[in-house]
């Protein structure tokens, strides 16, 4: 903690990092049985990978996700939007907002 805040330190441990992203992609991959939580592994996934500068990759291949339909919600989650253009957006956004995408 630095004068009472909280410092990242993720860049000092990129193999940890890449471990944690691969857990998420194994999960994301294998265990996809519902959309909603397939999303939340994906966005943690992708924030791995900008964490070790494989941003633009990460992004190119969600985008690829939606463009083959793998992250519509298709009426599964009341509260969320079905639409993955639209969760591509907010999760861009959301690396942007936080740091993730440099």
């Amino acid at each position: 903690m630095a004068a009472g805040g909280v410092v990242d330190v993720s860049s000092h441990y990129p193999l940890h990092v890449a471990d944690d992203a691969a857990h998420h992609w194994r999960w994301f991959t294998e265990r996809n049985h519902s959309p909603f939580r397939g999303r939340g592994e994906l966005a943690a996934w992708t924030a791995d990978e900008c964490e070790i500068s494989k941003c633009e990759q990460a992004l190119a291949t969600v985008h690829d996700l939606a463009s083959r339909g793998r992250l519509d919600m298709n009426g599964h989650h009341a509260y969320h939007s079905s639409s993955a253009d639209r969760y591509v957006d907010r999760l861009e956004h959301f690396l942007i907002a936080t740091g993730y995408d440099r």
